[in-house]
This record gives structure tokens, C-alpha cells and sequence, in this order.
């Protein structure tokens, strides 16, 4: 595929990563819209990549867990090549139509450490998180999401 079939990229915020101005939502990769195909999900993903698509959509919350998982090692393999943004907030239980949210800063803590258990690199080189969750009502617990956030930004695994 030649640059000029590939899609545009764009800076994501002000100083961040360079991706593709299309994204693509990984839910329905693992839950919502019938039973998983696995071969056909992978095929999506590498055909995305190929096309310049390089900001990928998952969330803890997805199949719980299970998006993340199936991502894994997708992410490990092209790590140097995309940006993954993963969701926390909705908590999900064995009860498939419960849908409960927290913003508690050791609920975040454990959501994002979970997600970067499953994309550590397996050498030395760096990862970057790009995290969201839904805005908290409470101003002290906003303030420090943006404190903890931009710490996670700019650390490094290897």
C-alpha cells in the first residue's frame, strides 16, 4: 500500500502522538454484536493498520476484559506503530445487565495498571498510556485524575 492510500494523520491533543484521522472502536471485537470471530477481528485490525489507521478504541468494561485481552497481543506486536485508548468507569459484573460507575481513584489505579499488565513491552522499549474516563462530579477527585494521568503519560515500561 502506497502513502497516498493510506489516511491523514493528525496530532492527538496538543503535544501528543501522531494517529490516523479515523480511529477504530474495538467492542464489538468481543461482545454486543454476537459471537466473536476471532479470525475475522485480527484481519480487521491488520487491514486498519495497513490503511493508516493507528488509534485504537477499547475499554475494561468490554466483554469484561475480554477486549483487552483479545488486543494484547496485537498491541505487543505493533506497539511502535499505533496509540491505544482505553475507557474505565463502567463497572460491569456477573449480572450482564448491571452497569455501575466509578471514578475512585483506586478503582482507576487498578483499571489502568490491569490494562498495561496485558501491553507491557517485552523489551525496552516505551510504552504510552492514553487513558479516559468519564468527568467526576467531585472537583478534588478530578484534580487528582489530572494529576495521576499525566504521571501515567509519560512513563515508561521495559
Amino acid at each position: 500500500m502506497t502513502t497516498a492510500d493510506t489516511i491523514a494523520t493528525v496530532e492527538l491533543g496538543t503535544d501528543g502522538p501522531r494517529v490516523g484521522v479515523q480511529g477504530l472502536g474495538c467492542m464489538g471485537m468481543s461482545e454486543f454484536y454476537g459471537d466473536t470471530d476471532e479470525r475475522a477481528a485480527r484481519d480487521t485490525l491488520d487491514a486498519a493498520l495497513e490503511a493508516g489507521v493507528t488509534l485504537l478504541d477499547t475499554a475494561d468494561a468490554y466483554g469484561r476484559g475480554a477486549n483487552e485481552e483479545f488486543l494484547a497481543p496485537f498491541v505487543r506486536a505493533h506497539r511502535d506503530e499505533i496509540t491505544l485508548a482505553t475507557k474505565f468507569a463502567l463497572v460491569r459484573t456477573d449480572d450482564p445487565h448491571y452497569r455501575g460507575i466509578s471514578n475512585d481513584p483506586a478503582y482507576i489505579r487498578t483499571a489502568v495498571e490491569a490494562s498495561l499488565r496485558l501491553w507491557a513491552p517485552t523489551s525496552s522499549t516505551s510504552t504510552t498510556c492514553t487513558a479516559a474516563t468519564r468527568p467526576s462530579r467531585s472537583p478534588s477527585r478530578s484534580a487528582r485524575w489530572r494529576s495521576w494521568s499525566s504521571r501515567a503519560r509519560s512513563s515508561s515500561w521495559g
